[in-house]
């Protein structure tokens, strides 16, 4: 008989161990893979990284929680000063303006919201105008114009009947 390269025929012995070894290589491989069995109430199982979404789990509301029936609110939507002003592009900038929420938002501003002295001002046909006039808007984004209206001795002087006349 011809035996290529010089070599030798395992025994059967040899060939029961390596079979043994590789059946019990897979069987470690099957077992790995597939137990334990993933439960049924986790869909993630082995693979991991996925699981069931919990983000929209919040509890249920109710009736009280919803507050539609509020009478002031619902007459002030309805009025058609009100509904014209929320649909001015201008209010909807200056609702947007992060200095005007800054203003809302601080005491300076609350008490100046209810200064009857500010509420005349805003009725006032002729500072109406000025709000709507190009160069004084143009004035007051200048910074140097905006330091002088904050400076105190400016302020001292405006008071000032003599200095105003």
């Amino acid at each position: 008989m011809f035996k290529p390269w010089n070599a030798k025929m395992p025994s059967k012995r040899a060939l029961w161990v390596m079979g043994g070894v590789g059946t019990g290589v897979l069987a470690i491989g099957i077992v790995s893979l597939f137990y334990p069995p993933p439960s049924l109430k986790e869909a993630a199982g082995t693979m991991h990284g996925i699981q069931k979404a919990d983000k929209y789990r919040a509890a249920q509301m109710t009736a009280a929680d919803i507050h539609l029936q509020d009478p002031e609110l619902q007459s002030l939507l309805q009025d058609d000063k009100v509904r014209s002003v929320m649909s001015n592009t201008s209010f909807q900038a200056l609702m947007q303006n992060a200095r005007f929420d800054d203003l809302l938002k601080g005491a300076s501003g609350a008490q100046l919201f209810k200064d009857a002295r500010f509420a005349d001002l805003m009725k006032d046909a002729r500072f109406v105008d000025l709000m709507k006039n190009a160069q004084f808007l143009d004035l007051a984004k200048n910074e140097r114009f905006v330091d002088l209206m904050k400076d105190a001795q400016f302020a001292g002087l405006m008071k000032n009947t003599q200095a105003t006349e």
